[in-house]
């Protein structure tokens, strides 16, 4: 794939990406273009089990998916929302959608889907390159640090309740407590660990906001969904095959439902959703138009 795209960009191929924008700076080795790469292909693979959780926990939740619809008829007033148009529905972006203090300032409300289903429990690790300190413990020059993102993405300090799917945590000026309006507790320029933090962020992580955003935002206002349990036949299309040995509780715990425990990625178990058009008329409309 990477040899079709060198070959397309020295033909002139001015189409976007992150990957050929990276080749057309031709700063990276070649090795470091196959990490970023992968790195790319992986960002992808997250974003499928992201929406699984939170598209999973929210068929358990009629009140939430209510809210979610009120709330991009109220911003739309009863037209189809621009799945592009990121930043418009805040309880949408409450439910799955992030900021950073660095790279998108305008994205006011956060992403609690992502906070309590942290998608890499253990950061990648990262070594010190001049030694470090936390609280009264130093850490030594050349040393390997793995921070505990699901934790910290669960501190009591910073989020009231915090094992509670609560979306009003980042609205009205409320970023991560429901008792308090602004910040809270001790940040390091984001609102959760989810994406890391300072100049190693996750460089995917406005790529992953606009993907959740706009798949989310459609959903809610063309459907309602509930789970419903797997046939022997659809559990043959789970992927990958190990996830359909059983399904996810109706609560989709982020733990007890997690079918890799012992691996950097959160995996879930299968679970099976039926989904249910509000206005298929309106559906119909919107999928021949030539708008999208």
């Amino acid at each position: 794939m990477v040899g079709d795209l060198k070959t397309r960009i020295e033909s002139g191929d001015e189409t976007p990406s992150i990957l050929g924008n990276i080749l057309r700076q031709g700063t990276l080795k070649e090795e470091e273009v196959l990490l970023a790469s992968y790195t790319g292909i992986a960002a992808g693979v997250n974003l499928g089990y992201s929406l699984t959780w939170i598209v999973g926990y929210l068929a358990n939740r009629p009140d939430l998916q209510q809210n979610g619809y009120e709330a991009i008829q109220e911003v739309y007033e009863g037209e189809a929302p621009k799945p592009h148009d990121f930043d418009r529905v805040d309880y949408v972006k409450g439910l799955h959608s992030t900021r950073t203090g660095q790279s998108l300032p305008n994205l006011e409300a956060m992403q609690e889907g992502s906070r309590i289903y942290t998608p890499v429990r253990l950061g990648f690790p990262r070594q010190t390159l001049d030694g470090a300190s936390y609280g009264e413990h130093k850490i030594p020059k050349g040393m390997l640090v793995i921070m505990n993102l699901m934790a910290a993405n669960r501190d009591p300090n910073a989020f009231d309740r915090p094992d509670e799917f609560l979306p009003e945590r980042w609205l009205n000026g409320r970023k991560g407590r429901t008792d308090l309006v602004g910040e809270g507790g001790s940040k390091i320029g984001v609102t959760h660990l989810t994406y890391g933090a300072g100049r190693r962020v996750c460089p995917g992580i406005d790529m992953a906001n606009r993907g959740l955003y706009s798949t989310l935002v459609l959903l809610l206002h063309f459907f309602t969904w509930e789970r419903q349990p797997l046939g022997e036949e659809q559990k043959k299309h789970v992927f990958p095959p190990f996830r359909a040995e059983r399904e996810c509780s109706l609560e989709m715990d982020a733990l007890g439902d997690t079918a890799t425990p012992t691996e950097a990625q959160a995996i879930p178990w299968s679970a099976g959703i039926k989904f249910h058009c509000r206005d298929a008329d309106s559906l119909r409309s919107w999928l021949i138009s030539p708008d999208h």
